[in-house]
């Protein structure tokens, strides 16, 4: 399975740009998650 390309579509979480490698924060990972599930039949 290919990485998320999250950065180049201006997407997603917020990240951490850190000695060159980018990190994301678990909060924020479950934070987006959850911004974006889906409840079959529920109203937003």
């Amino acid at each position: 399975m290919k990485p998320p390309r999250w950065r180049s579509q201006k997407i997603g979480p917020p990240y951490i740009k850190m000695m060159g490698r980018i990190l994301y924060r678990v909060s924020d990972i479950g934070a987006y998650e959850q911004s974006c599930l889906v409840i079959p039949g529920a109203e937003k």
